[in-house]
């Protein structure tokens, strides 16, 4: 007997998408499969492979991502990628509670 199609199929992991709209890992446990890949994404990004793998989830999930990112807001992948570098100079890229990184 075939196996029910999985409704998440195509999707990325619920941890990934997170890391990639959020930057930060999620807090809350999370279903599934993705949390050490997400974690590697998080604190490997200066990597040249995840760089390309950043990118790659970036062009195949762009909507799905963006959906996930808060209004108004950029996600985190897209400001990695506008500065890959980025990540190696500064040891947290998220803004601080006045707008500027930290």
């Amino acid at each position: 007997m075939p196996k029910p199609k999985d409704p998440d199929r195509g999707s990325l992991p619920m941890a990934v998408l997170h890391v990639l709209a959020h930057g930060d890992l999620p807090v809350e446990r999370v279903p599934g499969t993705g949390r050490v890949a997400a974690f590697e994404l998080k604190y490997y990004s200066g990597r040249p492979g995840v760089v390309a793998e950043m990118r790659r989830l970036w062009r195949e999930h762009h909507d799905e991502i963006v959906a996930a990112t808060p209004p108004g807001a950029t996600p985190w992948v897209a400001r990695v990628l506008s500065d890959p570098g980025r990540l190696d100079e500064n040891e947290n890229d998220q803004p601080d509670d006045e707008g500027g990184e930290r």
